[in-house]
C-alpha cells in the first residue's frame, strides 16, 4: 500500500534524466535562413540561402550550470540565373563574411558583397530589398 521512499534510486533516476539532457542539449542544431538575392553590376543575379548551426554549450557545469547557445553560419547555398546550384563552405575572416569552395566565392560584409566565379574579375553586388 504504502511505498517506502528510497533516496538512493530516487537520486539515480535524477542522475541519468540530467546526463540525458545534458548531452541534448549539447547537440548542434543546422537550420536554414531565408533567401537573400544579390544583384551584381554585371548583371549577375544570385539567390544565396546560408546554413547555420545553433550548439548548447554549458559554460559552468554542476548544479547552476549555464548555457549560451553559439550560432555560426557554416555553409552558402547559391543559386544562379540559369539554375545552377553551387555549395560554398565558410571561410575564416577577420571582418564580415566569406564562402567559397575554390572556384565560386561570395564575400562581403553588410548588404555589400563581391562575387567571383573562376578567374573572372569580382563583381561587385549588393543585397535587393
Amino acid at each position: 500500500m504504502w511505498q517506502v521512499f528510497n533516496a538512493n534510486q530516487y537520486y539515480k533516476s535524477r542522475l541519468a534524466i540530467s546526463a540525458a539532457l545534458l548531452i541534448s542539449a549539447c547537440a548542434v542544431t543546422p537550420t536554414f535562413s531565408t533567401a537573400s538575392h544579390y544583384q551584381c553590376e554585371q548583371g549577375t543575379e544570385l539567390r544565396v540561402v546560408f546554413k547555420e548551426t545553433r550548439e548548447a554549450k554549458i559554460i559552468n557545469g554542476g548544479r547552476n550550470a549555464k548555457h549560451r547557445i553559439e550560432k555560426k553560419v557554416t555553409h552558402a547555398f547559391v543559386t544562379l540565373m540559369d539554375g545552377t546550384e553551387v555549395e560554398l563552405s565558410a571561410q575564416k575572416v577577420a571582418s564580415g563574411y566569406m564562402f567559397s569552395n575554390g572556384q565560386y566565392t561570395l564575400k562581403g560584409k553588410g548588404n555589400s558583397a563581391s562575387w567571383a566565379a573562376g578567374k573572372m574579375v569580382e563583381e561587385q553586388c549588393s543585397l535587393k530589398q
